[in-house]
């Protein structure tokens, strides 16, 4: 079987594995693993494990339009492993090359990054995440930004004119809140045509037929903060509700295989001009940096050079064995890579952090 192995430069930072096993029970003081001399503890482990936000898969099958089911490439707990080794190693070599976030810069990234998405918090702690989870994941994101940028900046009239270059960014992009029902059939489909000429109410009528997964604890709404670019919308549908007007229904989507989808429009607004907030520039400023840094450093290298000379001592006896001949595999595909190597093996993939 061909083995492929992804060094991942993400907030969660992971590198992929094959194979798993299961998990044993000691107590949470414990260590999972030592990484040059700190601990990822057992508390620690399950902690991340119980909230990993993303997962290494293959065969993605859709189950409706915003989710999907997959076949994970090994076990979860190996993914968190992986992950939980990275991220110490990405604030090893921040704290080594003196960039690594202290209290207060990550206290300043929550406020900068709560005032961009003010659910950020409450976001996260509804799915179980500390404040001290969410504020760690922020130290990862901030320690890869600044090993990323180590040594570059932009001057802000570079940021003045990649705003003035995009006027998408002066405008606040239209909006809207809308009600659903989606239907399997047309026979349903008529069926709801029928409730709604007798002049039943949309969300009673979406409360006895729409069949969209978690349309019913979402009480058949959602709000869209950008019409045009909301990934979750369909073409189809974008269209719809920018051609329809507040307090009415879209017409009938065809919406997939056989599915049928209409909307009414409860609340909209229009394009309307704004300045970026500090925040948006700040922003900005980190992509400009990131994208001028990219051209002469390459930190998913610099992540598999650390990787290469790290002493990792797995000490759960469940992940011990499946570790180490991981590892090897890894470090052996990586020395063919490095100059003089006599072949090409693991890929370097940067993505951005969510």
């Amino acid at each position: 079987m061909k083995q492929t192995y992804v060094f991942l430069v993400p907030a969660t930072l992971a590198i992929a594995a094959l194979v798993g096993c299961s998990r044993g029970g000691p107590s949470a003081g414990d260590s999972v693993a030592v990484v040059n001399g700190e601990p990822i503890t057992q508390g620690e482990f399950i902690s991340y494990l119980e909230h990993m936000p993303t997962v290494m898969g293959t065969n993605p099958k859709p189950l409706s339009s915003q989710e999907l089911q997959i076949s994970v490439t090994n076990t979860l707990a190996f993914q968190a492993l992986t992950n939980l080794v990275n991220r110490k190693l990405v604030m090893q070599m921040a704290k080594d090359e003196g960039v690594y976030p202290n209290d207060g810069d990550i206290n300043k990234e929550l406020d900068l990054q709560s005032k961009l998405h003010p659910q950020l918090v409450q976001s996260g702690m509804q799915k179980g995440l500390s404040l001290e989870a969410i504020k760690g994941d922020l130290a990862v994101d901030l320690a890869m930004l600044r090993l990323s940028t180590k040594g570059f900046t932009v001057p802000e009239s570079d940021v003045d004119a990649y705003i003035k270059a995009h006027p998408e960014l002066r405008t606040t992009p239209p909006s809207a809140t809308f009600h659903y029902i989606l239907v399997s059939s047309d026979a349903k489909r008529k069926q709801v045509v029928d409730q709604l000429a007798k002049g039943t109410d949309f969300i009673t009528a979406a409360n006895t037929f729409d069949e969209m997964q978690g349309g019913r604890q979402a009480n058949h709404t959602m709000t869209t903060p950008d019409v045009r670019h909301d990934p979750r919308l369909s073409a189809g549908l974008r269209a719809a509700i920018e051609n329809t007007g507040q307090g009415k229904n879209t017409p009938w989507i065809q919406n997939g295989k056989g599915t049928w989808l209409i909307v009414h429009v409860d609340q909209k607004s229009g394009e309307a001009p704004k300045t970026p907030s500090p925040e948006e520039r700040e922003m900005i400023r980190r992509a400009l940096v990131q994208q001028k840094a990219s051209q002469a450093t390459n930190l998913s290298t610099r992540l598999e050079d650390k990787f290469r000379q790290a002493k990792i001592d797995v000490q759960d006896s469940t992940l011990k064995d499946e570790w180490k001949q991981w590892s090897d595999q890894v470090k052996e595909q990586l020395a063919k890579q490095a100059p003089g190597g006599s072949s090409t093996g693991a890929s370097g993939t940067t993505t951005q952090p969510k």
